[in-house]
């Protein structure tokens, strides 16, 4: 856990920067889920890095991708 000071001006370029993204994934047709947005949350305030919000993510793919799903049923 980085808990970096981060300014409010810090602050408000982050949210920013996070709120272009996200427009940009969800113009994409994608969502991201309530885990990826709590940790943007975090990145704002300056308690984790960037590299720490990566590694959650994809150790949240592993983890998904691992778990067997059942077929989905043929119509």
């Amino acid at each position: 856990m980085v808990l970096r000071r981060i300014s409010a001006r810090q602050q408000l370029e982050r949210r920013a920067t996070i709120q272009s993204s996200l427009a940009s994934q969800r113009m994409e047709g994608l969502e991201p889920d309530a885990e990826a947005l709590r940790d943007c949350e975090k990145w704002v305030r300056g308690e984790v890095s960037i590299d720490e919000i990566v590694e959650r993510y994809k150790a949240r793919l592993r983890i998904s991708s691992a778990v067997p799903r059942s077929p989905k049923p043929h119509e």
